[in-house]
């Protein structure tokens, strides 16, 4: 599959950055990393129609997400499929982790005798 020619993949960041203003400059950075997203991009959205592009940009003009998207949640969106939102996905895993550090905290406490007063 061919990639997605430059100038589209410049003209999409050009609509991001008017829809995520500093959040997207601050990631795409200076002219370097740019290029380096350039490319990403162009690789990962290729073989996207022009009507394809256009809807997952008007997601994001429509959505309540604080970041803007990676190419694959781009891409998703483009083709219409589920995104994992990264908001709902962080939750689960921050869950996880306090459960998984209390129970070590547990585990730890418990070898060492109960020496180590416990702690909220």
């Amino acid at each position: 599959m061919q990639k997605l020619p430059t100038d589209w993949v410049e003209r999409i960041f050009e609509r991001l950055e008017c829809t995520y203003k500093s959040k997207w400059t601050c990631l795409v950075g200076d002219e370097r990393r740019k290029n380096i997203y350039l490319n990403q991009w162009s690789t990962g959205l290729a073989g996207l129609t022009p009507q394809e592009i256009k809807r997952a940009l008007a997601m994001c003009e429509c959505s309540y997400h604080d970041l803007p998207p990676t190419v694959v949640e781009f891409y998703h969106m483009a083709k219409g499929l589920k995104v994992l939102k990264r908001k709902d996905s962080v939750l689960p895993m921050t869950l996880q982790t306090r459960e998984l550090a209390e129970q070590y905290l547990t585990e730890i406490r418990s070898k060492l005798h109960g020496n180590v007063s416990q702690g909220t």
